[in-house]
Order: structure tokens, then C-alpha cells, then sequence
């Protein structure tokens, strides 16, 4: 009997992608994205005077990019779990069309890609929204270093964040799991942002845009690779052995 031919990586990603994108995550996806768009343009203050911006133009610069920031990690946490329902959870029976000819670790890198593929567009898109809102609204405003910069340490924030979820998806599945992950991730955000002295432990373990008077830091750079691909493995060798129904 002729063995069937293994799915390639590329067309795994192509096909949960268009997994990914079924009517209800497309609404989730567009209503994100229309709000992230409106929550950034109130943000910038349409209505302020020229004059107070003048007078005290880099407060109002740190306000936004704090405010922002903060608003666009809580976002991506309600996106990282649509994702996670839909990858890990509703996807279940449609692994099971791939096992009997492709492998579970491919299965599950493809996963993984596809989820990036989405939180990098999605922080690519949020990411211009900080530049240009802006530039067209800050006449003194100026793109530095440190905001491009910010585009990798969101990106790796909300990856480090989506392997996670997946992690306690596949190990609970059912759509609370997720759900409750996004909530202690939200409450873990809120407490960065309000308390100083919980940010200042927390945000050197954890992956978390900090925006300060310094600019826009991420102190756990060096530790997000580890978690990556700690996290990685984990959620590999669980789905491994993992019965799938």
C-alpha cells in the first residue's frame, strides 16, 4: 500500500490560517482592530488646545505612549485568546485529518507559525498606528529608536503570551482555559501599570512594554527567548502524547 504523501510545513500554515479565519474570529479580529484605531485617535487628544500642548508638549508625549501601549497589550490578550479557542480548542478534530501521514511536532510547529504570522501584522498595524497618529497630530513630535524598537518587544510580548496560552489550552481544553489565561494576564497588566513597585519585579520576569521618562523599555529581553522556547517545548511534548478527539 502506498503511504500517503506528509503535508509540508507551508501548507499546514496556509490551511490553519484559513482555519483560523472563520466568520466569528474575522468579526473578533475587525472589531479589535476598529476599536485599537479609536481608543489611539482619543488617546492623542483631538480636541486639545495648541497652546497647552506647547506648554507641556512632552508630558502629553509620555501620556500617549503609556496610555497606548497599556491599551494595546490588553487588545492583544482578548486576540491571543480568540486565537488560542480557535487553534487549539476548535481544532481539534481537524488535527486528527493530519495524523494518520503528518507528524504532531509539525502539526504543532505550524501552529505556532501561523499564530506569529497573525501577532506580527497585528503589532506591525498597531505599531504604525503609534507613529502616525502622532506625526499628524504632534507638531513636535519626532520617530526615535526606541519606537521602532518597540515593534520586536510587542511582538515578542504577545508571542511569549500565545505560546502560553496555547501551553495551558492543550492541557485544560476547554474554551474557560484560555479565558481565564487572558483574565490573570489583563490583572497582571493593570498591576504593572498601577503599581510601581509590583512593575518594577514583575517586568524583569515577565514579557511587558514599559513606557517611563527613560522611554520605551523591555526589561525582559533577555529572559523572553528562554520562555519561548521553554513554553515551546512544553506545549510540543504535551501535544505529543495528548489524545486528540
Amino acid at each position: 500500500m502506498k503511504k500517503e504523501k506528509s503535508f509540508s510545513l507551508m501548507t499546514l500554515v496556509k490551511l490553519y490560517s484559513s482555519f483560523l479565519f472563520q466568520k466569528t474570529t474575522i468579526i473578533i479580529f475587525s472589531i479589535a482592530l476598529v476599536l485599537i484605531l479609536g481608543i489611539i485617535i482619543y488617546l492623542s487628544n483631538p480636541f486639545m488646545n495648541v497652546n497647552d500642548y506647547l506648554v507641556g508638549y512632552k508630558e502629553i508625549h509620555l501620556n500617549f505612549f503609556l496610555q497606548s501601549f497599556f491599551v494595546l497589550q490588553l487588545f492583544n490578550s482578548v486576540i491571543i485568546a480568540t486565537i488560542s479557542i480557535s487553534l487549539i480548542i476548535q481544532a481539534q478534530s481537524f488535527d486528527t485529518l493530519f495524523l494518520s501521514h503528518t507528524s504532531r511536532w509539525k502539526l504543532c510547529i505550524s501552529k505556532i507559525i501561523t499564530s506569529s504570522i497573525v501577532l506580527f501584522l497585528l503589532v506591525a498595524y498597531e505599531i504604525l498606528l503609534i507613529i502616525i497618529i502622532p506625526l499628524i497630530r504632534f507638531p513636535l513630535f519626532n520617530i526615535n529608536k526606541d519606537i521602532i524598537f518597540s515593534l520586536f518587544y510587542l511582538f515578542l510580548s504577545t508571542l511569549t503570551e500565545s505560546i502560553i496560552s496555547f501551553l495551558v489550552s492543550i492541557i485544560i481544553p476547554v474554551v474557560f482555559s484560555p479565558m481565564l489565561f487572558m483574565f490573570i494576564s489583563v490583572v497582571i497588566k493593570l498591576l504593572c501599570n498601577n503599581f510601581t513597585n509590583f512593575k518594577n519585579i514583575f517586568t524583569k520576569i515577565i514579557p511587558f512594554v514599559d513606557v517611563s521618562y527613560d522611554g520605551i523599555k523591555f526589561d525582559a529581553f533577555m529572559l523572553t527567548p528562554i520562555w519561548i522556547l521553554l513554553f515551546g517545548m512544553l506545549f510540543l511534548s504535551i501535544y505529543s502524547i495528548k489524545d486528540l478527539k
